[in-house]
């Protein structure tokens, strides 16, 4: 019997290894964790990328199996170069009633990430069961986004939406999102330290069931940080307030899942990790176990760390 405490944290994982990634300058204009290397047209350069990352990905994944974590990977389409493959997170979301919900991306190039074998093939086969597909893709011609769980930090337990709204995340979408879901919208624009819009949620935002981690300071406006720590806190949560050098270390892109032995684990990147302070590290030993692993080519390439890795599947499962 799984404990209440334990399923807002999902139980498995998917995961898209990416035997294409690289360098996307059309993500890398709203994003400002990605790093241009001036060597990145070099073919022999972009193939030492492609497999430092791949070599990253799958030390990740034997990670995650050690410690009993359910993970399933498949392979990027042979027929379709997407550079950002490797953060599945952005452009769909599973939820329990088996609804799953394909969203809107800025890039075009990221548009071709999306899908349906894993649902008519790879979620069936695990034996995921799938209700619905909400497909709000149509609105990219309308130049609305939201980019799924990077856009949208969901907290089961308050049935609240976070969001900061940027190039990549439109309110109207957050809004739609939230109706869907019988979600409650938090709604905020945040900003880097010199004053750029900080392009997704999840990476200064990290909600689970004990505990939150936030770069509060990223949101100027003092009565939407206020109104957003009061949301945090409503469900009896401590806080782990986070510095901009350590959200610039992807210390805000964490995440919470359970094992098959229904243990909480929280997953980082060794750069989050490390920037880290020992109280903050004793916060969150409170409530869970830590893995960290280290990313740090498609933290520098990608400008994504190991929530963005990862699409948590939240499905119902057909017993048998």
């Amino acid at each position: 019997m799984i404990s209440s405490d334990n399923d807002s944290a999902a139980a498995a994982v998917l995961m898209i290894r990416p035997s294409h990634f690289g360098f996307n300058p059309e993500t890398a204009a709203s994003n400002i964790f990605q790093k241009e290397d001036s060597r990145s047209k070099s073919f022999e350069f972009a193939d030492t990328v492609r497999n430092k990352a791949m070599r990253e990905f799958d030390h990740f994944v034997s990670q995650l199996e050690l410690h009993d974590i359910e993970t399933l990977v498949a392979s990027d389409r042979e027929d379709v170069m997407t550079p950002d493959s490797v953060f599945p997170n952005n452009w769909f979301s599973t939820h329990p009633d088996g609804t799953v919900i394909l969203y809107p991306m800025l890039s075009p190039v990221r548009r071709k990430e999306r899908r349906t074998d894993l649902f008519e093939t790879l979620l069936p086969r695990h034996r995921y069961f799938i209700k619905q597909v909400i497909d709000l893709s149509p609105f990219e011609e309308q130049n609305k986004f939201i980019e799924g769980t990077g856009s949208l930090v969901f907290d089961p337990v308050s049935k609240s939406a976070y969001a900061n709204i940027s190039s990549r995340t439109n309110q109207a979408l957050v809004e739609q999102v939230c109706g869907l879901l019988n979600y409650e919208p938090v709604i905020f624009t945040a900003a880097s330290a010199d004053g750029r819009e900080i392009y997704h949620t999840n990476v200064l935002l990290t909600v689970t069931r004990h505990f939150a981690v936030i770069c509060d300071e990223s949101i100027p406006d003092l009565k939407e940080r206020e109104h957003v720590i009061r949301e945090l806190t409503s469900s009896s949560r401590e806080i782990i307030r986070l510095s901009y050098r350590q959200m610039e270390q992807f210390a805000g892109n964490m995440l919470q899942v359970r094992n098959t032995k229904d243990e909480l684990i929280t997953l980082m990147s060794q750069s989050a990790y490390a920037s880290l302070d020992p109280g903050q590290l004793r916060c969150i030993e409170r409530h869970s176990r830590i893995l960290s692993v280290p990313v740090p080519t498609i933290e520098a390439v990608g400008g994504g760390s190991v929530r963005c890795m990862m699409a948590e599947l939240f499905l119902p499962r057909v017993s048998g």
